[in-house]
């Protein structure tokens, strides 16, 4: 398998220059950070940084031609790539395959949940529900790249979780990956039986964007919206991201640092999902701010030394700074220090990892989920 070979130069690589900087040059990339997970942020750049080339971009640009053959490129990396490990779920939580319509979807059930999802064909729920929306800035994500994290999910808050693999660009646009958001939606309501106000939309990095999107969505077309909604580094604005990434305040900031440093070709081909008049394409116009301060309780976490810090907080500032809807904050903000993009996806690799799922089961707490 061609890809094999390419993937294990990319972790030796990757730690043999986390290695060097630490033992050698006796440097830290940041104070408070161990060795391992130094070696797994240097590994993770590197697999970011060749995910996309700037030939994609190109090719995706030209279309017709180009761009079919691009698609098949795309297919094969996400086949290669999904089949060379098998994820495991997290302790204490079983992972039961399931199919919304074209969807495929995974449910992760924490043994504290194990009796009521056993009723989910024929009672309405009472329990809350969670619909998780993985990253990968519509271009790349699976179950089994994201099941670790989302089995974790479960079993910290305690909820029966929804995993679902949306369509992905550059075969799709984001018109079609809210249209399969919307889909899981409805299917727990209208199927399954369960309240919208026990929904809780979730999401992390290009999904935080879309859990947000479908929270956003549902109310322009008058339906009842989640209970809540908890999204880890958001992708506030993808369309800031079509040009000159390496322009933006974040990146400049903390490029040398976060995963998402080298990772610019990745996110222009994601921003191209988006059509320039479609709103979506930023969290920050005026029109969605305003619809924003409508949406349910929110948790935003973001990492303190990530390139999306800066959108997330202009986001988060816009919404609670105006919102006169309630007269409180309207979004929950954590920023954790040292952490970066996704730090809820490294495991044991960090302590951050679980405060900050911890933090978001508190967070459903106090908002009586």
């Amino acid at each position: 398998m061609e890809l094999v070979p390419s993937v294990l130069f990319l972790v030796l690589k990757g730690v043999s220059t986390a290695l060097f900087r630490r033992l050698v040059l006796r440097r830290k990339t940041v104070a408070s950070w161990s060795i391992p997970l130094e070696c797994a942020v240097a590994v993770t750049r590197l697999m970011v940084d060749s995910e996309v080339s700037e030939e994609d971009v190109k090719a995706y640009r030209e279309g017709s031609q180009a761009r079919d053959h691009l698609v098949r490129k795309r297919e094969r990396v996400t086949a290669l790539k999904d089949g060379l490990t098998d994820a495991p779920a997290f302790p204490g939580c079983a992972v039961i395959p399931a199919m919304i319509e074209h969807i495929k979807a995974e449910w992760y059930v924490p043994k504290s949940c194990e009796s009521s999802f056993a009723a989910v064909d024929s009672s309405e729920k009472d329990r809350t529900v969670v619909i998780n929306m993985h990253g990968g800035a519509f271009v790349m994500g699976t179950l089994n790249m994201f099941r670790t994290h989302t089995s974790r999910m479960a079993v910290t808050l305690g909820m029966s979780v929804i995993g679902f693999e949306y369509r992905l660009m550059p075969k799709h646009r984001f018109g079609n990956i809210l249209d399969d958001a919307m889909t899981m939606f409805t299917h727990l309501r209208d199927i399954l039986g369960y309240k919208p106000s026990k929904i809780v939309l979730a999401g992390d990095s290009a999904g935080g964007h879309l859990a947000l999107s479908l929270a956003l969505h549902l109310r322009q077309q008058g339906f009842e919206g989640p209970g809540a909604v908890v999204v880890l580094s958001p992708w506030v604005d993808p369309g800031s991201y079509s040009e000159d990434v390496n322009s933006t305040t974040g990146f400049k900031e903390f490029g040398h640092i976060d995963i998402m440093g080298k990772g610019t070709q990745m996110l222009q081909l994601g921003s191209l999902a988006f059509s320039t008049d479609d709103s979506y394409r930023s969290l920050l116009l005026p029109d969605i701010v305003q619809q924003a301060r409508y949406l349910p309780p929110c948790l935003v976490q973001v990492g303190g030394c990530e390139v999306f810090l800066p959108a997330i907080s202009e986001f988060v500032r816009l919404v609670n700074n105006g919102n006169t809807v309630t007269g409180a904050e309207k979004v929950r903000f954590e920023v954790f220090k040292d952490q970066i993009h996704g730090f809820q996806m490294m495991g044991d690799l960090t302590p951050a990892t679980q405060q900050a799922l911890d933090s978001a089961a508190s967070f459903l707490r106090d908002v009586n989920l």
